[in-house]
């Protein structure tokens, strides 16, 4: 369904095509969808394929944080569902048509939907789990450590999808936790901690029984796809802050988004003139592979084909969150331009950008 032929052979071929002027194109290998949305696509495509025609196939959310996919499934006959609309039919009597599947996306589901869910249809059947099994494991995690007794403290972006599953876990499982968006909040959560959270410095909504997060030892997890630097920092902070005995940090970052971050600085010290970043905004990884690139190349965030053109080119900034457009882009003259892209960018989309800049 997302395959694309240029990008098949390129791969075959090291990865490097030379455009129409001599721009040597570089796609970094680990470009395209990560084995884990891989494997949820082949999921659905296959319920795609072999539903009844007359089947309802709903999907509990974005199957992934890429809106041409969501669109395409669309375009198939999927239903996307928002969590208001998933928490309403839940809460109605089931339907006496065991033909409708639902779908959960690679994210995962809370507990505040994945419970209803399971108890709503009348045969598991009906339940297609596309989930990560790398989310899945973090699951297992502050399972493991919330029966262990200690505090769950989680590096994530807040109202993620991945993150509102782990999050409902940790108020499931254990007896406090608390939610680190930064290193800046993480530093602003030690400061409220020395002073027993009493002055309500930290967000209530990050913290899950404050009360009980000073007595307890903390395990650090953190959301699949963030910043590993800022990982590390974070770590390094909190165990700044607590006697070795009393913190353990578990790192949980995926290998796709390891990988992705290793070549896109492999990348640069091997000289890019300029690196071109593929994904959606709304994509948590694909933000932060971007931010990671642009600290030591200049680099452009692109969502598809149709944002570049040979003058000029329309690019995101994620910070502050705006659309802004480049003119003269390739004035530059570039040699080198090293294409990269997060874990929900298909390769259609891949071949599309570089048959456009092959064109150049």
């Amino acid at each position: 369904m997302f395959s694309d032929d240029t990008v098949k052979q390129l791969r075959q071929h090291g990865g490097v095509l030379q455009s129409r002027s001599g721009i040597a194109l570089h796609l970094a290998h680990a470009a395209g969808f990560c084995q884990g949305v891989a494997k949820a696509m082949e999921k659905l495509s296959a319920l795609l394929k072999n539903a009844p025609a007359n089947s309802r196939k709903l999907l509990l959310g974005e199957m992934i944080h890429n809106e041409s996919v969501n669109h395409t499934l669309i375009d198939c006959g999927v239903e996307l569902l928002t969590e208001e609309q998933s928490a309403a039919l839940f809460a109605a009597p089931a339907e006496a048509n065991t033909n409708t599947k639902y779908i959960i996306p690679a994210f995962g589901l809370s507990l505040e939907l994945e419970e209803p869910l399971r108890q709503h249809v009348l045969d598991s059947e009906q339940i297609l789990d596309c989930c990560c099994p790398n989310v899945r494991r973090i699951w297992q995690q502050v399972e493991k450590f919330g029966v262990a007794g200690r505090a769950l403290l989680l590096h994530g972006s807040p109202g993620h999808q991945e993150v509102l599953g782990i999050w409902s876990r940790i108020r499931r499982h254990a007896k406090a936790g608390a939610l680190l968006p930064t290193p800046d909040s993480a530093q602003k959560f030690l400061q409220a901690a020395a002073k027993s959270f009493q002055d309500g410095a930290y967000p209530a909504e990050l913290l899950w029984q404050p009360h009980k997060l000073i007595e307890l030892p903390w395990t650090l997890i953190n959301q699949t796809t963030v910043l590993r630097s800022d990982c590390r920092q974070i770590a390094e902070l909190l165990a700044a802050a607590r006697r070795k005995d009393r913190f353990t940090w578990v790192e949980t970052t995926c290998i796709a988004t390891r990988q992705r971050q290793e070549q896109a600085e492999q990348l640069c010290r091997e000289g890019c003139d300029i690196i071109l970043v593929v994904g959606s905004p709304s994509s948590s990884n694909t933000n932060k592979l971007y931010l990671l690139a642009a600290k030591h190349a200049k680099s452009f965030f692109v969502s598809s084909d149709k944002d570049i053109e040979q003058e000029t080119l329309r690019h995101y900034l994620p910070d502050p969150g705006i659309w802004r457009n480049e003119t003269n882009w390739l004035q530059c003259k570039p040699n080198k331009i090293c294409i990269l892209s997060g874990a929900s960018c298909p390769d259609s989309l891949l071949g599309a950008v570089i048959r456009k800049l092959a064109r150049y």
